[in-house]
């Protein structure tokens, strides 16, 4: 719990909004969209901003302690709540939004077989031609690569490091965070199962139900690459 609580107190320091994102988001929402469904929000400023350009927002987060964050945000067209990302269908009416976005690494926290069961929410839950975004760091860069840790992040306040170790089976990867609070003087740590996503698993779950559009390496629209770009980063239309 003090893990959680000290990294939603630094968020927006750790994944700040950045150009990259507003130019991303301006460059996919059109003026017929009126509503947004931001799925793992986290403290919500990326919500924020999509509520920005003119969307009716609402973000949801499984951590009640990011939407306390969150909810200071809120205003008449920016909403937060928690919710599962599991039981959409059981929180919402089909065709209730006009864009999903389920970015930060939110879809790896679940297994595969329920990854499957929420995209196809995600299709429910869109209108007719709505759109969905989404971003995973790059799996298929971090097996080919190996990589046993991601670049450590540190400004004034803090430092927040993060480490993978492997399985056997490549279906999960133990994630384990350190994250130093230089102003309190704190010192936290967490690990958790994630459940690494590859390019085609991605794409052969989405096929039944959206139309990809896009496909980014990097927020600042690189073309992706499978065994180097940093993220992966999906534009679908719903079919």
């Amino acid at each position: 719990m003090a893990f959680y609580t000290t990294l939603a107190n630094h968020y927006s320091t750790i994944f700040p909004l950045t150009q990259a994102h507003v130019t991303l988001f301006k460059s996919i929402i059109s003026e017929s969209m009126k509503t947004g469904l931001d799925v793992g929000c986290g403290t919500g400023i990326l919500t924020q901003e999509l509520q920005k350009q003119g969307l009716n927002m609402l973000g949801i987060d499984l951590s009640d302690i990011m939407i306390k964050y969150a909810k200071t945000l809120e205003n008449e067209h920016l909403k937060f709540k928690v919710c599962d990302m599991t039981k959409l269908k059981e929180s919402f009416e089909e065709a209730s939004f006009d864009v999903i976005t389920c970015l930060g690494n939110t879809l790896v926290h679940i297994p595969f077989e329920e990854v499957q069961d929420v995209i196809k929410d995600f299709h429910g839950l869109l209108s007719a031609d709505g759109l969905l975004l989404l971003q995973i760091v790059n799996y298929d860069m971090i097996f080919t690569q190996y990589k046993t840790s991601l670049p450590i992040i540190e400004n004034d306040e803090l430092v927040f490091k993060r480490f993978y170790e492997f399985f056997e089976d490549s279906t999960q990867l133990k994630f384990k965070a350190e994250l130093i609070d230089k102003n309190q003087n704190t010192h936290e740590f967490d690990e958790t199962i994630l459940y690494p996503l590859f390019h085609s698993q991605l794409v052969s779950m989405l096929n039944p139900f959206f139309e990809i559009h896009y496909t980014y390496g990097t927020w600042l629209l690189a073309p992706y690459e499978r065994e180097n770009s940093p993220s992966l980063i999906i534009v679908a239309k719903k079919k």
